[in-house]
């Protein structure tokens, strides 16, 4: 909560610490305009409300999480896997989209639609950080060397296959195809890392889907 004790103690400071502001906003991936509100309020000399810590709270949370499936965005969760790479720690980037989702979608709407989506994405985040990049498609961080990519793929394939969208019988079967890669060494970029899976996400999608496929 660096953010709201910065802007609560420009009653007791002549203002906030910039240099710590900015850091902690560029973090999360907001800018200053986002505390606009608050910050006008202050500066009428109006006491900011009681609620201020959770209006932050709730400004960090928008910025970091996905609103739909509650696993990270996709800027939070690109920022936070650099960010790992790059202090050295190994691991491998799982590349999921959801099969037939858009069968789900035309057949039975876009609500039942999105309960799918949260559903895949509760059983994605189990097994590792987890972002929703875009539509039917997810990310997830598993740390740890390529045997352990491969068990947590495998026991993706499974969970998922058991998802089903919440409507009337005939429910439409979902999975997921998953591209995997595993970090080779220390100067492996994340966008490389991610053109990999991405391009062993398409070979398991045109293997028949419902498969997870290592990329080279």
């Amino acid at each position: 909560m660096i953010i709201a004790d910065e802007i609560a103690g420009v009653e007791v400071r002549s203002g906030p610490d910039e240099a710590l502001l900015e850091c902690a906003l560029g973090v999360l991936g907001l800018q200053l305009e986002d505390l606009e509100d608050v910050i006008l309020e202050m500066s009428a000399g109006l006491r900011p409300g009681a609620d201020l810590t959770a209006r932050m709270a709730e400004l960090e949370r928008q910025a970091r999480v996905d609103d739909l499936t509650g696993v990270l965005n996709r800027r939070h969760w690109l920022a936070t896997v650099r960010r790992t790479i790059d202090g050295g720690e190994g691991g491998s980037v799982l590349l999921c989209d959801v099969d037939h989702f858009k069968a789900v979608n035309d057949e039975y709407g876009h609500a039942a639609g999105d309960q799918a989506l949260a559903e895949v994405a509760r059983r994605l985040s189990g097994h590792g950080t987890t972002g929703r990049l875009g539509g039917d498609e997810f990310a997830v961080w598993i740390p740890g060397d390529a045997a352990r990519c491969a068990e947590s793929a495998a026991r993706i394939l499974d969970e998922v296959a058991g998802v089903t969208a919440d409507v009337a019988e005939p429910r439409p079967p979902l999975g997921v195809s998953i591209g995997t890669v595993t970090v080779a060494n220390a100067d492996q970029s994340l966008t490389d890392l991610l053109s990999r899976a991405d391009a062993a996400l398409y070979e398991a999608k045109r293997a028949g889907r419902g498969r997870a496929v290592l990329g080279g």
